[in-house]
């Protein structure tokens, strides 16, 4: 019988110690964690997708991560290693990760507007005069004329 209470004490002297070392739910540690696992890293692409996150907390249990894009978003969501590790570190607690791309969360990136690719005639012409004068006199010369 002592061998068994000796186990109960031992279980809940461990689980006591574990309570003690609890970290406390906030962003802050939360970011810390996230911060850490990105400097063991060395995959330049997973390193940025991960470093342009936004984490907030909700409530007791919920973290929301938000990305620039859909390609950070499912960067993240491989990143098993990552979500272990938080869930590791808040034993007391029944995590949820949610996860979106959204751009308009992040309005220091610019927008690239599409670029116009098929030029009319004329703006194909341009560019060659500009690349080589001699052209011009060529179509003057031989009297051309450019399709519309």
């Amino acid at each position: 019988m002592s061998n068994l209470d000796d186990l109960l004490a031992n279980v809940k002297q461990q689980e006591a110690e574990r309570k003690e070392n609890l970290l406390e739910w906030n962003v802050k540690n939360v970011s810390k964690i996230w911060q850490e696992y990105i400097a063991t890293l060395d995959t330049n692409s997973t390193i940025i997708a991960l470093g342009s996150a936004k984490i907030t907390l909700e409530g007791e249990n919920k973290i929301h991560i938000v990305t620039p894009n859909k390609l950070n978003t499912e960067t993240i969501k491989k990143e098993m290693n990552l979500i272990e590790k938080i869930r590791n570190s808040f034993p007391d607690r029944e995590l949820v990760f949610s996860m979106k791309d959204d751009i308009s969360q992040f309005p220091e990136l610019e927008r690239v507007e599409k670029v116009k690719k098929t030029k009319s005639n004329e703006e194909k012409l341009a560019i060659l005069v500009e690349k080589n004068p001699t052209i011009s006199e060529f179509i003057n010369r031989f009297n051309l004329k450019i399709d519309k």
